[in-house]
């Protein structure tokens, strides 16, 4: 589990907290649930990740909620669907289990969805509305429309990263996803042959963790660097 664990060192060293997004399946693995509860006496955030061919009925996501709650020490606020957009049925769910925001990345009708947080359609999650939740979207490149990631910042050439970061500066609100492959590298017992197909592994790790660091000194300047869950808690009034 060597990426929380340098996550957690990059973000010590520059003073912030972030949030962590935990898969309940994957905490009966031992290291795991080490790695998660270690970030969590950190002040780092846990919320929760389901991937697309979980199970997500009322009683699977409640099940999933209070585990990640044992290992992390609190209940989780936030949620995240991996590559795949929430339905109506699922918003209801979350809204049932009390949670405060959803973090999805999804591909399809991502074109659709509006780029800043909203309160989604309880009909129509990627359409605004009046749900009680609060959508959180992960940010993208202006006009693009991909969205920003750490593996963007750690293999463009530099100038390119500081022009692609500058162009981002005066948003009110910045969401980035960063991965396990943003700080690890085929050292890592992760293969050459995944190196090649990823070009973020085939970089060394301290290469990327200066990277990344520079990128959150940059963050540090010009926003406020917060966990999602406190975004979600600021951003809630205004979004009616």
């Amino acid at each position: 589990m060597r990426a929380p664990e340098r996550f957690c060192e990059l973000l010590d060293r520059q003073g912030v907290h972030a949030t962590f997004f935990a898969n309940a399946d994957d905490l009966h693995d031992d290291a795991s649930a080490l790695a998660v509860a270690g970030a969590a006496r950190l002040g780092h955030e846990i919320a929760a990740l389901f991937l697309p061919a979980d199970e997500r009925t009322r009683a699977a996501i409640g099940g999933a909620v209070t585990r990640i709650g044992e290992v992390a020490g609190r209940r989780p606020l936030g949620f995240r669907l991996l590559e795949w957009p929430i339905s109506a049925a699922l918003l209801e769910i979350l809204e049932d289990q009390g949670l405060l925001y959803d973090a999805s990345a999804p591909f399809p009708g991502f074109l659709a969805q509006p780029r800043t947080p909203y309160r989604p359609n309880p009909r129509a999650p990627a359409q605004t509305g009046s749900a009680k939740l609060v959508e959180l979207p992960t940010s993208t490149i202006p006009f693009l429309r991909r969205r920003l990631d750490g593996g963007l910042f750690v293999t463009l050439p530099r100038p390119a990263m500081a022009a692609l970061y500058r162009s981002l500066r005066k948003r009110t609100f910045l969401g980035i996803r960063l991965q396990g492959a943003d700080l690890l590298d085929e050292n890592d017992g992760l293969g050459r042959e995944l190196a090649r197909k990823r070009r973020a592994l085939s970089l060394s790790s301290a290469t990327k963790r200066h990277r990344l660091g520079e990128l959150v000194a940059w963050l540090q300047h010009d926003f406020e660097v917060v966990t999602l869950e406190e975004a979600a808690l600021r951003l809630a009034p205004s979004l009616g």
